[in-house]
C-alpha cells in the first residue's frame, strides 16, 4: 500500500535546489555565472543611479524647494551646528543645546547625516542637492540589497529581476527626487531584513548585531518603522525552530535556543544603543519628542483636523493605498503583479481550506479590529494577532514557502498599520513595496515552473508575462524622468506670468498651498478656501474675485479636496464650480503640466472627474495635443511637489461682488442657509465624542422614565428584597458555569458566581446595545440572563454528576459564604439608609455626576451612551459601572435614587465576598495539601481557613489605615494633657494622609472610606472584579498542580473568562486594566511555571500564548467600548513628589508588618543558605529544555556570556539606584520597598522549586505583593501625564495596592499561626511581642470604621430624617439651603423634577443654570438624566480635553439665552443645541441677570409654550415652529 500523504506535504519537484527549499544555493563565488551576477547587478545599479540623479534640480528657479517635508528637513538641517571641542558638556543641556532639532516628525538621524555631508562636502553646495545625492544613493542601495535579499532567499532569477524593477520603479525614482525619509527607510528595512534572513539560516551574534543596528537607523529615521521589530524576532524564532533546511542540523535545539537569546539581546542592545547615539534628543528631550509623535499619529488618524489630511475624507481603507501603488506608483502591470505576489506568498504553500482560515484569522480580524479602531492598543493588539496566525502557519506550510515568514512578519503588520490610516499617503508605502516586487517576482516565476512542468507553451507564455511586466516597468520608469527634463510647472506658471501680466496686477491665490516663484511685481491676495463656509467668508471672496485680475492655481490640492465636502464647503465648492465653468466672469488662460511622456504618449492623473468639476473651458486646447491616456485621481502626495497641474484664470467679466455671490448662492442656496451652516459647523466640529445623527435620533426618542420605573409596583414597595432576589436569579443562572471555572478551589467559587453572573449578563446586555441589535431594556437584560444561563445548563447537562456532587460536598461552606455576603449586603443597607442623601454642599462629593451619568445610561437605547452634561455628545468616560447599576434598574424597575443606594452595599457586599473567597481557598487549600502530606495542621476552629477568609474580608473591606488611631490619640492626648475637649472625630482627614495638600494633592482612599463616603464612582464599583480575576488567576495557579498538560477545556475556560474579567476594566475603571493585566500574566505564568516543574521554552510559549489570549479576549469582547471612548492622557512623567515612608506606613502599615514578618519566617528557616541557594540556582540556571544533550565548549561561553551581562545589568541598576538615592530622587520608600521586593522575590524563587505542598499558594501571594511593591515604587518615579500633582495617580493606584497587600497579609497571618496552638502566656517572649504588636495595630486600623461611620453619617442636610433608601427624600423636606448666591427652597425643585420625570417622553433636551461645580447647579440632569447643554464644567474638560474650549463655549452659550434680551439671540443658540425645554426656577434667577430673564415673565413674545409651573418653577417648551 502506498503511503498516505497529508494534503500539505508537496512532492518534491525535480528542478533547482533553490526551487525545493527556499534557500538559494550558493556558487562558487569565482564561477563565470557568479561574475556575471556581478556585472549585471553593477550595470542595474549605474541605471538606477541615471534614473535618479537625472533632473536631480527639478525645482530649479525656485530659491526653496517646492516639498513641504523636505523644506521643513532643510531648514532643521541648517539650524543644526555642533558645538566646539571644549563646549561638548552642553550637548547633554536638551534647551542650551545647538545639535537638538528640537523637532520629531521625522526621525534625527536623516538631519545629522545631511549636516555630515554638508560639513565633509568642500564647496558652497545647494543643501537641497546634497540631500537628494544621498536620498538617491540609499536608493540605490535598496536595489542591491533587493539583489541581495531576493537571490539568497529564492535564487538569482528572482534577485535579478527585482533589483530591475525597483530600479525602474516609479515611486523610487520619484522619492529618490526628494530628501525625505521614504528612501532611507526601504534601504534601512531591505538591510535589515536581510541580515535577519541571515540570522535565520546560520545565526551569530555578527548577524543580530548588524541587524539590530540597522533597525536601530530605521527607528531613528522615522518611528513608524516599529514594525520591523516583529520581523527581527521572527528571524531568531525560524533558526530556533529550525524550519529552513540551511539550519538544520546547526548544533542542537538547546544550544540554538541560547544563540536565539543572546541574539535578540546583542540586537535589542544594539538597536537602542543606535537609536540613543544618533537620535540622542529623543531621551534628553523625551517630552518634545513624545509630543511629536503623538501629533504625527493623531494626524495620521485624523484626530487633528489638518487641511492637508481632508483629501482622504470617505476614501476606502485598504483599496485606496492598493490601487494608487497600483496605478502610479509601479504602473499596473508590476503593481497587480506586486498585489498578487502577497497574497501568494501568504497562501503558499499551504492548502487552500487552511489559507482561507490563516487569512481570516490572519488578515481579518485585524483588519476589523484596526477598522473599528485604530488606537495603540488596537494596532498593538491586531498586529499580536497577525503575527500569531502567521506563525501557525509554519505548521502547515511546506518546506520551501516557511522562508517568505520573515519578510510577511514585516510586511502584513506594517500594511495592516498603514492600510487603515485615515491619511494614506502613498509614500507611506515604500518601506514595503520592495518586498511586494520581491514577492510578485517569486510568484511568477513559480507559475512558470509549474507551467513548464505540464506543457511547453504554457511556459513560453509565463516567459511574456515576465517580458511584459518587465518592459512595462522600464518603459514606465523612462517616460516619468521626461517631467524632469523641462522646468518645474509652477516654474513655467511664472514665466508666463510676467511674459503676459502687467505688472501692479491683483493676482489671487490660495492659502495652504505652494507659492509661484518670482512674482514680486504683483500684488498677491489670498483666498482662505480651508476656512469654514458662512456669510463673511462669502462677501471676502466675492470681493477679492471682483477685485482680482488672475487667479491662479499652483495644483489641485485645494479645489481637489474642497469640492468633495459639499456638506462641509457649500460655497466654495460652488465657487470652483462655477469658475471652472466660466460662470463668474473668469476665462482658463494658461495650463502648466507635467506628464510622464515617451514617444509622445502621456499617461496623465485626472483632477476633475473625483470631485465632480466641470473640464475647465479650453483645458484640452491648452493642454497640447498629445496623446494622453487617463488614469484616473492620483494622491496628492504624488503630483502636486514635482509635477502639478497649474491652472491660470483671467478676470474677463469683470462682475460686481454681489453678481459674483448671486451666481455662487444659485448654486449652493441662500445666504440664511449659509448662516446655519456656519453656525452647525461651528459648534463641535472638531469634536469627535458627538453621537452621529442617527445614533442622536435613536437615544432622544428613547428613555422615557415612566416606562423604564415603576414607582407603584412590588419592587419598588420592597426594593431590599427585591434587589437580593435579582442577585439570586443571576447568579443561579450562572452557578454551574462557575462551579466548573473555579473547580482548583476548595468552595468552587461560590461567591465568586455572584459578582462574575452579574458582569457575564450584563456584558452580553451591553454588547447587544452596543451593535444595536436589542435596545438596552428590561428585554435586552433578560435575554442577557438567558444567553448565560444557557451555557450554565449545557455545563450543568454535561458535568451533572460533578457539579451537583460538589454543592452537596460544600453545603457548609457555601452556607457560611451565603451568610458572610448577605450579612455585608444588609448591614451596608442600614448604613446607606442612616444618610441616603445624593448631595450636599460641603462633604458630599461627586454623588450628583454619579447619578446623572447612572440616570443617562439607564434612558440609553444603545451604547455608547448619551452625555446628559454636554447635549449630542457620547459620555467619554469609564461608564461599565453605571451600565451594571442600570442593568439591576431595568430589570426590577426600582427607581434610581434608590437603586443608588442598594448598588452601594452590594459592591461592598460583592467586595467582602471576593475578598473572602480569595482568602479562604488559599488558606483551606494550603490545609487540605499539608494535611496530606502528614505535616500534622491543626483542625481546631480558632485558626480555621474560614477565620482566614473573614479576615481577609475585614482587611480589604473594613478595616481604615493608622490615621483613624492617630486621631484617637490626639485626641485623648487633648483629654488628658490639655485640658481640652474630646474632639470631633473627622472621617474626612483620614483620606488625605500626605500633608501638606498642596503639593501633590494626593487622594489616599481605602475601600471602607470609598463605600463609606458612598460616591458611586468607578474605582468603587471595579474593586469586586478585580478581586474576581485574582480569584481566576488564583485557579490557574491552583490548577497547575491537577492538570498534566496546560491546555484542557477548564484552563482555556479560565483564560478566556480571565480576558473577559480584565477587558471589563476598561469599561468599569481603566486605571485597574494595566495592573490586572499584569496580575493575569504573571498568574499564568506562575502556573507554567508549577506545571513544568521550573522554566524552559514550554513554559515561555506557554504563557505568551495565554496572556495573549487575555489581552485579545479582553479587546475583542468590549472593542465597541474602545472604539468609542477617547483617551487624552496616556503616557506617564516623572512625578512631581514622592510618598514619605512615614506616610506609606501610616496606610500600609499593618500589611508591612504582617508581610515583613511573612519574610522573615521564611527567611529564618534557611538562615544565611538562602542567598548561597539562590545564587547556586541562578548560576546554574540554563533553561531546561526538550533536549539535554552534553554542554560543549561554545555553548558553555555563549552561556557564560549572557550569565556576564545578566550580572553586568544588575550591576548598573544597583548602582544605578545606589546614586539615585544619593541624589535624592528615591525617596524614603523606595528603598524600603526594593528590600522586600528583593527577599519577596528570593524567598518565591525559593519556593518555586521547593516540594513543599503549599508552595503554589505561598508564591502566588508572594507575587501579589511584588505587583503591589513595584507599582508603589513606580508611583514615586512617574505619575500620569496631565494628573494634578500625583492626585489621581496616588488615589487610583493605593486602592489597587491597598487590595493586594490586604489579601496577602490575611493569608500570610494564618499561614503564621494557623498550626499555633500553645497558650500564648508559654511561647517565647519574642512571639509574644509580635502577636501584640499585630493586635495593636489590627486595633489601631480598626478605629475608623467604628467613629468614622458615626462622623460620617452626620454629615447630611438633616439628621432627623427617618430610614429611608430614596436619595431624594432630602429634597423633600429642605425649604431653604443657602447658595454662594442666595437662599433656594429644594421642595420647588423636588417637585418639578417629579413632574418631568412623570410626564416628559424621551430624552430631549432641557436647559437649566450652569453654576460651578459642586453646587446646585444641574439638578434637572441629575435627576431626571435629561441631557443638558453643558454640566459641571471641570469634569467636562477633563472628559473632552482636546476639546475643552467648546465646554467654555457651551457655558456661555447657557449664560447668553438667560442673560440676552434678544430673543432673536436665544432663539438662534435654542436651536444650535436643539433645546426642546427651557427650566426657570430660584437658581436660574439667582444666577442670572435679571434684565435678560425678564424676557421669560411672556414666554419670550409666546414663542415658548408653559407646560409646568410651581411657586418657584416655570418649565417651557420650544414651539415647534421655532424648531423648524
Amino acid at each position: 500500500m502506498a503511503p498516505v500523504q497529508l494534503p500539505y506535504m508537496e512532492k518534491e519537484q525535480p528542478h533547482s535546489p533553490s526551487q525545493n527549499t527556499g534557500i538559494a544555493t550558493p556558487q562558487s563565488r569565482y564561477s563565470s555565472a557568479n561574475v556575471g551576477l556581478w556585472i549585471a547587478l553593477a550595470a542595474i545599479i549605474i541605471v538606477a543611479l541615471v534614473l535618479r540623479l537625472n533632473g536631480i534640480n527639478w525645482d530649479a528657479g525656485y530659491g526653496y524647494t517646492p516639498h513641504p517635508d523636505e523644506r521643513a528637513i532643510l531648514d532643521h538641517v541648517n539650524q543644526l551646528s555642533f558645538p566646539d571641542a571644549g563646549e561638548l558638556g552642553v550637548l547633554f543641556d536638551r534647551d542650551a543645546s545647538p545639535w537638538n532639532p528640537g523637532w520629531f516628525p521625522y526621525g534625527s538621524f536623516p538631519l545629522y547625516l545631511l549636516k555630515l555631508v554638508q560639513t565633509v562636502v568642500p564647496g558652497d553646495h545647494d543643501l537641497r542637492m546634497l540631500g537628494r545625492a544621498v536620498s538617491t544613493l540609499f536608493d540605490a542601495g535598496t536595489v542591491v540589497f533587493v539583489y541581495l535579499l531576493a537571490s539568497r532567499m529564492y535564487g538569482w532569477r528572482e534577485g535579478v529581476l527585482a533589483a530591475v524593477l525597483v530600479a525602474f520603479a516609479v515611486i523610487h525614482i520619484q522619492l529618490s527626487h526628494f530628501f525625505a525619509t521614504d528612501t532611507i527607510l526601504a534601504f534601512t528595512t531591505i538591510a535589515a531584513l536581510f541580515f535577519m534572513w541571515r540570522v535565520a539560516t546560520r545565526g551569530g551574534l555578527a548577524n543580530s548585531l548588524i541587524a539590530g543596528g540597522i533597525v536601530g537607523l530605521g527607528l531613528a529615521t522615522k518611528v513608524s518603522q516599529l514594525p520591523i521589530c516583529f520581523a527581527l524576532v521572527m528571524a531568531h524564532f525560524l533558526y530556533v525552530l529550525p524550519v529552513l533546511d540551511s539550519a538544520r542540523g546547526i548544533r542542537g535545539l538547546r544550544n540554538r535556543v541560547v544563540t536565539a537569546i543572546g541574539g535578540l539581546l546583542v540586537a535589542t542592545g544594539a538597536s537602542i544603543a543606535v537609536l540613543i547615539l544618533v537620535q540622542p534628543y529623543a531621551f534628553l528631550d523625551f517630552s518634545v519628542f513624545w509630543g511629536d509623535v503623538i501629533e504625527q499619529s493623531e494626524m495620521v488618524r485624523r484626530i487633528r483636523d489638518y487641511p492637508y489630511t481632508r483629501q482622504y475624507i470617505d476614501t476606502v481603507p485598504y483599496l485606496y493605498q492598493v490601487r494608487q501603488l497600483a496605478t502610479f506608483g509601479l504602473g499596473w502591470p508590476l503593481g497587480v503583479v506586486a498585489w498578487a505576489g502577497l497574497l501568494y506568498s501568504s497562501l503558499r504553500g499551504m492548502p487552500i481550506r487552511l489559507g482561507v482560515v490563516y487569512l481570516a484569522f490572519g488578515w481579518f480580524i485585524p483588519l476589523a479590529i484596526l477598522l473599528y479602531s485604530s488606537s495603540f492598543l488596537a494596532i498593538g493588539v491586531a498586529s499580536i494577532i497577525a503575527l500569531v496566525a502567521l506563525s501557525l502557519t509554519l505548521l502547515v506550510r511546506s518546506r520551501d514557502s516557511r522562508c517568505d515568514l520573515l519578510l510577511l512578519s514585516w510586511v502584513v503588520p506594517y500594511l495592516l498599520i498603514t492600510g487603515v490610516f485615515d491619511v494614506k499617503f502613498m509614500r507611506y508605502l515604500m518601506p514595503v513595496t520592495p518586498i511586494l516586487i520581491i514577492f510578485g517576482i517569486r510568484m511568477l516565476i513559480d507559475l512558470r515552473h509549474r507551467f513548464a512542468m505540464k506543457k511547453a507553451y504554457l511556459a513560453h507564455l509565463a516567459n511574456v508575462i515576465i517580458a511584459v511586466v518587465v518592459l512595462a516597468t522600464i518603459v514606465y520608469g523612462i517616460s516619468y524622468t521626461s517631467i524632469y527634463q523641462e522646468p518645474h510647472t509652477a516654474v513655467r506658471m511664472s514665466e508666463w506670468i510676467n511674459d503676459n501680466v502687467d505688472p501692479g496686477s491683483v493676482l489671487l491665490t490660495e492659502h495652504w498651498e505652494e507659492g509661484i516663484p518670482n512674482l514680486g511685481k504683483y500684488q498677491i491676495r489670498t483666498l482662505e478656501s480651508y476656512n469654514p463656509d458662512g456669510p463673511l467668508k462669502l462677501n471676502d471672496m466675492a470681493t477679492n474675485l471682483a477685485e482680482a485680475d488672475f487667479v491662479v492655481f499652483f495644483s489641485n490640492r485645494l479645489y481637489g479636496t474642497i469640492t468633495r465636502l459639499p456638506e462641509r464647503y457649500p460655497l466654495t465648492s460652488a465657487y470652483y464650480r462655477r469658475l471652472f465653468s466660466g460662470d463668474i466672469g473668469y476665462q482658463l488662460k494658461n495650463v502648466e503640466t507635467a506628464y510622464p511622456t515617451l514617444f509622445g504618449i502621456s499617461v496623465a492623473d485626472n483632477t476633475y472627474r473625483r470631485p465632480g468639476l466641470p473640464t475647465p473651458t479650453g483645458f484640452d486646447h491648452l493642454a497640447g495635443d498629445r496623446i494622453i491616456f487617463d488614469l484616473g485621481f492620483a494622491d496628492e502626495s504624488f503630483s502636486v511637489y514635482d509635477h502639478p497641474k497649474g491652472l491660470i484664470f483671467k478676470n474677463v467679466g469683470k462682475l460686481t461682488p454681489n453678481q459674483i455671490k448671486a451666481n455662487i448662492l444659485t448654486l449652493a442656496g441662500d445666504v440664511d442657509s449659509a448662516v446655519a451652516l456656519e453656525s452647525k459647523s461651528s459648534v463641535d466640529s472638531s469634536n469627535s465624542l458627538m453621537l452621529s445623527s442617527e445614533m442622536l435620533r435613536a437615544q432622544r426618542a428613547g428613555g422615557t422614565w415612566s416606562e423604564i420605573i415603576n414607582p407603584d409596583g412590588l419592587a419598588s414597595r420592597f426594593p431590599i428584597l427585591t434587589w437580593l432576589l435579582a442577585m439570586i436569579v443571576i447568579q443561579l443562572a450562572v452557578l454551574p458555569l462557575t462551579t466548573l471555572l473555579f473547580q482548583p478551589l476548595p468552595d468552587r467559587g461560590y461567591l465568586f458566581s455572584k459578582g462574575l453572573g452579574i458582569l457575564l449578563v450584563c456584558v452580553v446586555a451591553w454588547l447587544l446595545a452596543s451593535v444595536k441589535w436589542v435596545p438596552f431594556s428590561f428585554g435586552g437584560v433578560v435575554i442577557g440572563i438567558l444567553v448565560v444561563g444557557s451555557v450554565s445548563i449545557v455545563a450543568l447537562v454535561t458535568k451533572w454528576e460533578l457539579i451537583t456532587t460538589c454543592i452537596k460536598k460544600r453545603w457548609r461552606i457555601i452556607v457560611v459564604s451565603e451568610a458572610v455576603f448577605v450579612g455585608a449586603f444588609l448591614g451596608f443597607v442600614l448604613i446607606r439608609m442612616a444618610n441616603p442623601d445624593l448631595w450636599h454642599p460641603w462633604q458630599g462629593g461627586e454623588k450628583p455626576m454619579d447619578l446623572a451619568y447612572l440616570n443617562a445610561v439607564l434612558k440609553s437605547t444603545y451604547m455608547p451612551p448619551y452625555d446628559p452634561w454636554f447635549a449630542a455628545g457620547s459620555i467619554n468616560y469609564y461608564y461599565g459601572g453605571q451600565f451594571i447599576v442600570s442593568s439591576f434598574i431595568r430589570l426590577t424597575g426600582i427607581e434610581s435614587t434608590v437603586a443608588f443606594n442598594l448598588a452601594i452595599p452590594m459592591f461592598f457586599a460583592l467586595t467582602i465576598g471576593g475578598s473572602f473567597s480569595i482568602v479562604y481557598n488559599l488558606a483551606e487549600s494550603s490545609r487540605q495539601r499539608l494535611s496530606m502530606a502528614a505535616e500534622g495542621i491543626a483542625s481546631n476552629f480558632v485558626w480555621s481557613p474560614v477565620l482566614a477568609g473573614l479576615t481577609g474580608a475585614l482587611f480589604v473591606a473594613v478595616i481604615g489605615n493608622l490615621h483613624g488611631a492617630v486621631q484617637l490619640v490626639e485626641n485623648t492626648t487633648d483629654v488628658l494633657f490639655r485640658n481640652l475637649p474630646f474632639g470631633t472625630f473627622d472621617f474626612w482627614r483620614s483620606s488625605r494622609m500626605m500633608p501638606p495638600d498642596p503639593p501633590g494633592n494626593e487622594i489616599t482612599e481605602f475601600p471602607f472610606f470609598t463605600f463609606l463616603f458612598a460616591d458611586l464612582h468607578a474605582h468603587l464599583m471595579v474593586i469586586p472584579f478585580t478581586l474576581i480575576a485574582i480569584g481566576l488567576g488564583l485557579g490557574i495557579v491552583l490548577g497547575s498542580k491537577q492538570l498534566t498538560q496546560g491546555w484542557s477545556v477548564g484552563e482555556v475556560s479560565r483564560v478566556v473568562t480571565l480576558g473577559i474579567v480584565v477587558g471589563a476594566m476598561r469599561m468599569i475603571n481603566a486605571w485597574d486594566y494595566p495592573t490586572y493585566l499584569i496580575v493575569a500574566g504573571v498568574s499564568i505564568l506562575l502556573g507554567s511555571l508549577l506545571r513544568n516543574g521550573g522554566p524552559n521554552l514550554l513554559v515561555i510559549v506557554e504563557a505568551g500564548v495565554k496572556s495573549a489570549i487575555v489581552l485579545l479576549v479582553g479587546v475583542m469582547v468590549f472593542l465597541p467600548y474602545n472604539a468609542n471612548y477617547e483617551t487624552f492622557f496616556s503616557s506617564l512623567e516623572p512625578t512631581t513628589n514622592q510618598t514619605v515612608l512615614l506616610q506609606f506606613l501610616a496606610i500600609n502599615g499593618l500589611f508591612m508588618f504582617v508581610v515583613g514578618s511573612f519574610f522573615v519566617n521564611e527567611c529564618r528557616e534557611w538562615g544565611k543558605s538562602i542567598w548561597l541557594s539562590v545564587g547556586w540556582k541562578l548560576a546554574r540556571w540554563n533553561f531546561r529544555f526538550a533536549t539535554a544533550t552534553r554542554v560543549n565548549y561554545r555553548e558553555r561561553r555563549q552561556i557564560l556570556i549572557i550569565r556576564l551581562g545578566l550580572i553586568g545589568i544588575g550591576v548598573v541598576i544597583v548602582g544605578f539606584l545606589i546614586a539615585l538615592t544619593v541624589v535624592d530622587k528615591l525617596g524614603s520608600t523606595i528603598p524600603v520597598l526594593l528590600v522586600f521586593v528583593v527577599v519577596g522575590g528570593a524567598v518565591s524563587y525559593k519556593r518555586i522549586f521547593s516540594s513543599k505542598p503549599d508552595s503554589p499558594h505561598v508564591v502566588f501571594a508572594i507575587a501579589l505583593v511584588l505587583i503591589a511593591f513595584l507599582l508603589a515604587i513606580g508611583l514615586d518615579l512617574y505619575r500620569l501625564e496631565g494628573d494634578i500633582d500625583r492626585m489621581n495617580s496616588v488615589f487610583k493606584i493605593y486602592l489597587q495596592i491597598w487590595v493586594i497587600l490586604a489579601l496577602a497579609s490575611a493569608y500570610f497571618l494564618w499561614s503564621l499561626v494557623h498550626s499555633r496552638t500553645e497558650p500564648i502566656l508559654k511561647l517565647p517572649r519574642w512571639k509574644q511581642l509580635w502577636l501584640v504588636s499585630t493586635a495593636l495595630l489590627i486595633i489601631g486600623a480598626s478605629v475608623y470604621p467604628i467613629l468614622g461611620t458615626q462622623a460620617r453619617l452626620r454629615v447630611r442636610f438633616d439628621t432627623d430624617l427617618p430610614l429611608t433608601l430614596d436619595g431624594m427624600a432630602y429634597m423633600s423636606n429642605t425649604t431653604s439651603h443657602r447658595d454662594a448666591n442666595g437662599d433656594i427652597d429644594l421642595t420647588s425643585d423636588y417637585e418639578a423634577i417629579r413632574w418631568i420625570q412623570n410626564n416628559i417622553e424621551g430624552s430631549p433636551v432641557m436647559l437649566e443654570a450652569n453654576t460651578p461645580n459642586y453646587r446646585w447647579g444641574g439638578r434637572v440632569s441629575i435627576y431626571t438624566g435629561l441631557p443638558n447643554i453643558v454640566g459641571w464644567g471641570w469634569h467636562q474638560e477633563q472628559q473632552r480635553w482636546n476639546y475643552r474650549q467648546q465646554v467654555n463655549k457651551r457655558i456661555e452659550a447657557v449664560k447668553r439665552i438667560y442673560e440676552t434680551t434678544s430673543i432673536e439671540e436665544a432663539l438662534a443658540i435654542l436651536q444650535e443645541h436643539d433645546v426642546e425645554y427651557i427650566y426657570v426656577g430660584q437658581l436660574e434667577r439667582l444666577y442670572y441677570d435679571q434684565s435678560g430673564m425678564a424676557k421669560f415673565k411672556d414666554g419670550m413674545r409666546d414663542t415658548l409654550q408653559q407646560i409646568y409651573e410651581n411657586k418657584d418653577v416655570r418649565i417651557f417648551r420650544v414651539s415647534r415652529s421655532q424648531d423648524s
